[in-house]
């Protein structure tokens, strides 16, 4: 979670990295959602707090204008 709350982060503050690191820090949240849809781990507790702050994260990221350098 840290490194997709990071990767939202620097994106708000004007992402600066290229294409290839721009998808490579995407997996992040491919890997998040993965786990949030896991129906083992769905059974613990934790995942509600992990599903919160995923939401939040994805709301920022959404109202964001990320323009990556080629």
């Amino acid at each position: 979670m840290g490194n997709w709350q990071d990767f939202v982060s620097s994106c708000e503050q004007g992402y600066d990295e290229d294409q290839f690191e721009y998808d490579h820090d995407l997996e992040d949240r491919d890997t998040l959602e993965k786990a949030l849809n896991d129906p083992v781990l769905n059974g613990f507790a934790e995942m509600e707090r992990l599903r919160r702050e995923f939401a939040e994260d994805m709301h920022r990221m959404h109202g964001l204008n990320i323009r990556v350098v080629e």
